[in-house]
């Protein structure tokens, strides 16, 4: 197990920025907070207006150690919305990641395993077949709401951790 939210004492310790819609004229907004108990917060209001829809957050691009078969833990306390966990590659085309689906329960702590295989290469939002994860290139990880539904929105992340295979958290 690597743990990259909290970092782990000695480890790398990811530095965290919001990316919200307004880069493109949108209007929704997104925030993060470190809580007191040490959590993670990202809430906000999601707006369609001005072809807007989406809130997310991303960290500064560090070597994240990703191999191919690992998988992402996260531990994370929703509001029943779909949002996405996003890798982003040190190179790649504008508004390129490789994404997955990051389901939350309304008001209820849940552990989410998301193996590298089912993320999926996107630009704009759009699905690119074809194209291949290579887990080293990985530098900047990020959790982003686009479920084209309007209003407030809240997830609170306790735990985000690489899980190698045949470790003893595997």
């Amino acid at each position: 197990m690597n743990p990259l939210f909290p970092p782990a004492p000695g480890g790398p310790s990811l530095a965290w920025h919001v990316v919200n819609d307004g880069v493109m004229g949108g209007v929704s907004r997104g925030d993060i907070t470190l809580t007191p108990e040490g959590t993670l917060l990202f809430a906000g209001e999601l707006s369609l207006a001005f072809q807007g829809g989406f809130a997310s957050f991303r960290s500064q691009p560090t070597a994240l150690g990703l191999q191919p078969g690992d998988r992402l833990r996260l531990v994370v306390r929703g509001d029943g919305r779909t949002y996405s966990a996003n890798l982003y590659p040190e190179r790649g085309p504008m508004a390129f990641s490789f994404r997955a689906a990051l389901p939350t329960q309304a008001d209820t702590e849940s552990e989410v395993v998301l193996p590298l295989r089912d993320f999926c290469a996107t630009q704009f939002g759009r699905e690119m077949p074809g194209v291949t994860l290579e887990a080293s290139s990985i530098t900047v990880l990020g959790v982003m709401l686009a479920d084209k539904r309007p209003g407030p929105f809240t997830l609170e992340v306790r735990r985000i951790e690489i899980v190698r295979p045949g470790s003893s958290a595997d």
